[in-house]
């Protein structure tokens, strides 16, 4: 879970108005709904700079005049409860940040460093083969540390490829 920034410097700042927010290149909506009121999270990915990307979730919701509000605390982890998740991680390396609709769960890979001595130095973390998750219950996203892979990347085996082991193959392979 320290792997998450949502409290680092930099981002302590809630911004709560349409006016002011933090942005991102937005690729996935989720709708959800809770006791009438429709919560949209957005999960987003930012090209930091030429060490680091982040990917961002938040909570977008609207008030009674109609205008957008971000920011809402709607993201439980353990005892800390935030508006906005950040995951920084190294330029290089790839996240998987996405809703499985299968199983109504928020998917992550979990990021970690190489080394103990890279702890907190972003621009090497990755992903380290496992993951993690949110579920949404009760008007909040309530994190899930270290769920199975195949709810995590909704495998389906292909029922070819045992059909094609039990061929005779070439002995050139």
């Amino acid at each position: 879970m320290d792997d998450k920034k949502c409290d680092d410097e930099g981002f302590k700042r809630h911004y709560m108005t349409n006016s002011e927010w933090f942005g991102a290149l937005y690729y996935e909506l989720i709708t959800t709904k809770w006791n009438s009121r429709t919560y949209y999270t957005l999960i987003g990915w930012d090209g930091a700079d030429f060490l680091i990307n982040r990917k961002v979730i938040e909570v977008l919701t609207f008030d009674r005049r109609g205008m957008p509000t971000f920011g809402q605390k709607s993201f439980k982890m353990d005892k800390l409860t935030t508006g906005r998740l950040v995951f920084e991680y190294a330029d290089r390396a790839t996240m998987l940040l996405r809703y499985n609709e299968k199983h109504e769960i928020l998917v992550m890979d979990h990021l970690s460093p190489p080394e103990q001595k890279y702890k907190g130095l972003y621009q090497y973390y990755g992903p380290d083969f496992s993951y993690d998750g949110l579920k949404f219950r009760a008007g909040r996203w309530y994190f899930l540390n270290d769920i199975d892979p195949e709810k995590a990347i909704n495998f389906k085996r292909d029922p070819h490829i045992n059909s094609l082991s039990r061929r005779v193959a070439s002995g050139s392979f």
